[in-house]
């Protein structure tokens, strides 16, 4: 049986800008706007369109050994570190800025979309994972090698010196596996030029939630986190609730999922900030890069300073993207598996109406638009219905309007669009 009544079709655009109040957070603006909109009078609005992040692909199974039932239950993934080019848009110029960054790519030679290695995109992949299962990583560390004084230290169990930044590894943030051996260990690290195989065993019981992974080298954490390493870890659950035991969520709202198939995984929401700088512009912040400037993370001093990401002016990216667009219906019930991944700043969700869809995307195909978008951003709340918090489902439902998450945070939560137009988050 369906729940959904009839709706009408819209677009939501996610236009996130950093802007300072009294708590220093990094406010967050999305934006949906009804496809009845009369889009030509606006020839020159881009709509920069959103999707889930790539669902990681798991390895084949060997040709030598026999299908099992017991294959479900064994998933291994392959996971490749590397330098990769690609552009991120830059709303201070309304331009696309090239950049050259730290990154998870699911192949040794394409990015994660298919697409040649100039396109990148840098978020992580998603995992999706049931309870119960034995999940395999291995990771191919491909960035290149540090000279050896740049990574020297008198103490094993000391972090690497600010500059060696290509070690690595890899952290679950929330899952209730070990934290030792070749498991969930943060002491591990993976030098360049080498392999190294995770073994995270679920336990049957683990809660069904939303958590996620990232890079937890001691001295190099912020580094590759603000490159953009950082992807989902959705576990399944399809437990039914009983009169003694609780079931999971994820039952209820199954019949809510995305139409085009992605499941959980097309529920997520990954938040993040890269603060990439040019070399050419003495990485000064809030200077735009030359027209063929290549913009990097290579200086500690990009993220080491409290407000370093305030000061960098650059934009929190939406599954990648900044400023996308995303297809919408009104009148239906959304799940959104918020992730903020951010290396620093905090971020403040609000869901409001914009009275003038128009005037909003054209405010959004311009350069240094902040404050007009901002004031068009005007209308009634949306209530957010948060459902589970840190990968926990809650005992009842909290409805806010303002939904703060810290770097790490992540909040589960329902909403629906009651009519057609804009609206701001």
């Amino acid at each position: 049986m369906s729940y959904r009544l009839p709706r009408r079709h819209a677009l939501l655009c996610l236009a996130a800008m950093p802007f300072a109040c009294a708590a220093a957070f990094a406010a967050e603006t999305s934006v949906n706007l009804n496809l009845d909109l009369n889009l030509k009078s606006l020839p020159n609005v881009e709509l920069r369109l959103m999707q889930e992040p790539p669902k990681l692909k798991a390895r084949a199974r060997p040709a030598t050994r026999a299908a099992s039932k017991r294959d479900e239950y064994e998933k291994a993934y392959d996971l490749y570190i590397r330098y990769a080019n690609g552009t991120i848009y830059n709303p201070t110029t309304a331009k696309y800025d090239k950049v050259r960054l730290r990154s998870y790519q699911q192949t040794s030679g394409l990015a994660l979309d298919g697409r040649d290695e100039n396109a990148a995109t840098f978020m992580a992949p998603t995992v999706v994972m049931a309870p119960g299962q034995t999940v395999r990583f291995r990771l191919y560390n491909q960035l290149p090698a540090l000279p050896a004084e740049q990574c020297a230290t008198d103490d094993i169990n000391a972090p690497r010196p600010p500059g060696c930044f290509n070690d690595t590894n890899l952290h679950s943030h929330g899952l209730w596996v070990s934290p030792s051996g070749n498991s969930d260990n943060v002491l591990i690290s993976i030098k360049p030029g080498v392999d190294f195989e995770y073994e995270y065993n679920i336990p049957i019981d683990h809660p069904a939630g939303t958590f996620w992974y990232h890079p937890h080298q001691h001295g190099a954490t912020a580094m590759q986190v603000a490159s953009g390493m950082a992807g989902a870890l959705v576990v399944e659950g399809d437990r039914y609730p009983t009169d003694k035991a609780n079931g999971d969520l994820d039952v209820v709202l199954k019949q809510f999922q995305p139409d085009d198939g992605s499941g959980s995984a097309g529920e997520v929401m990954l938040l993040q900030q890269i603060p990439y700088d040019c070399p050419s512009n003495s990485l000064t912040p809030l200077k735009a890069c030359d027209r063929e400037a290549v913009g990097m993370l290579e200086d500690f001093k990009q993220v080491k300073d409290p407000d370093a990401w305030l000061m960098s002016g650059r934009y929190t990216s939406v599954n990648g993207k900044v400023q996308p667009v995303m297809k919408m219906d009104t009148q239906r019930l959304y799940r959104w598996r918020l992730i903020d991944t951010g290396f620093q700043a905090s971020v403040v969700l609000r869901i409001r109406r914009a009275n003038d869809p128009q005037k909003l995307l054209k405010a959004l195909s311009v350069a240094n638009q902040d404050k007009d978008v901002m004031e068009l951003c005007d209308g009634e709340d949306v209530t957010q219905f948060e459902v589970a918090s840190d990968g926990l489902t809650h005992d009842r439902i909290i409805p806010k309007t303002l939904n703060y998450l810290q770097p790490g945070y992540r909040s589960d939560i329902l909403f629906s669009l009651p009519k057609a137009g804009a609206y701001c988050a």
